[in-house]
This record gives structure tokens, C-alpha cells and sequence, in this order.
């Protein structure tokens, strides 16, 4: 695996500054593109496009020149939404923590430890198959709850929770 140093920390500054702009173009500009690329509800589900889509934008630019990186890349975002997704359960739901600072925090944190799992992993070839089809899973998903919300606590609209509206839990 490729260790050049500076080109992972070009990654990980692209996937945080990606995430800071993918979580606003909805609000700066509603329209379908950005209502599948930004979240369009404060849910912890809709918030999993902040770190896919430039997880999947990052592991392109970096294997473009090196195709053997690809499941690392692939690896890399599928453990990046289940930490967020873990991450949001917890603090949100189950703690009940609703500071933004901690969401910066928490989101740095998970990326780049995708990145790391990205550098390290060293994932063969047999996994590209199942990896492909969980990234491809996740991202039907992405668009199809875009669209049709589900009931559920994952997909509930956090900016609501206050003391007119509980969280069912």
C-alpha cells in the first residue's frame, strides 16, 4: 500500500471540509441533487451523507492510481456510516447530548478512523463483491429514506426534540 503521508491528509481534510459544505447545500439551496447528497431532516439516518458521499468522493480521487486500494476504500465507508450511525444512537438517543461541538468532534473522530481503516486495512480482492454491494445497499437507502421516510428513532427529526416534542424512547 501506497504510504505517501501527505496524500492521506489531503483525504481526510477533503472528507471533513466535504462533509461541512454536503451538510449545508440542502439548506443553501433546496433541490433534488442536494436533497440526495445533504441531509434534508436533522435525523441521525439523514446525517450518514455527510460522511458517505465524501468518503466515496475521497476513495475515488485516492484510487485512481492505485485500483488495488479500492476495498480498503470500500471498507473504509461502510465502518464510517456504522460508527456514525453507533455515534448517533448514543449520543443523541440513548444520552441525549444535542451540543454541536460534540457532532464536530464525534464526526472528525469517525473519519478518520475510516481513513486509518482505509490505510490499513489492506482488504484482497475477494471482498470486492460484498463490500461493493453493501456500499451500493447503503446507498439505495440513502435515497430511497431521502424520499420515503420510515417510522423509527433513527429517522426521527432531532432539531424538534425539546420540551414539545419527546423522542420515543
Amino acid at each position: 500500500m501506497n504510504k505517501s503521508w501527505r496524500r492521506w491528509i489531503y483525504a481526510y481534510v477533503s472528507i471533513v471540509a466535504g462533509g461541512f459544505l454536503f451538510h449545508f447545500l440542502y439548506d443553501w439551496s433546496p433541490n433534488l441533487v442536494f436533497a440526495l447528497l445533504s441531509p434534508v431532516r436533522e435525523s441521525v439516518w439523514e446525517h450518514l451523507k455527510i460522511l458517505y458521499w465524501p468518503m466515496l468522493l475521497a476513495g475515488w480521487w485516492m484510487t485512481r492510481k492505485h485500483p488495488e486500494e479500492t476495498q480498503s476504500w470500500y471498507l473504509a465507508a461502510l465502518l464510517g456510516s456504522a460508527l456514525l450511525l453507533l455515534f448517533g444512537w448514543v449520543v443523541h438517543i440513548r444520552i441525549g447530548i444535542e451540543l454541536v461541538w460534540v457532532d464536530c468532534v464525534g464526526m472528525a473522530v469517525i473519519e478518520l478512523i475510516a481513513l486509518l481503516a482505509a490505510a490499513w486495512s489492506g482488504v484482497g480482492k475477494r471482498w470486492n463483491g460484498p463490500l461493493l454491494l453493501g456500499l451500493l445497499a447503503v446507498a439505495i437507502l440513502l435515497i430511497w429514506f431521502t424520499f420515503w421516510q420510515p417510522e423509527g428513532i433513527l429517522f426521527a427529526d432531532l432539531s424538534r426534540a425539546d420540551a414539545l416534542y419527546t423522542l420515543p424512547c
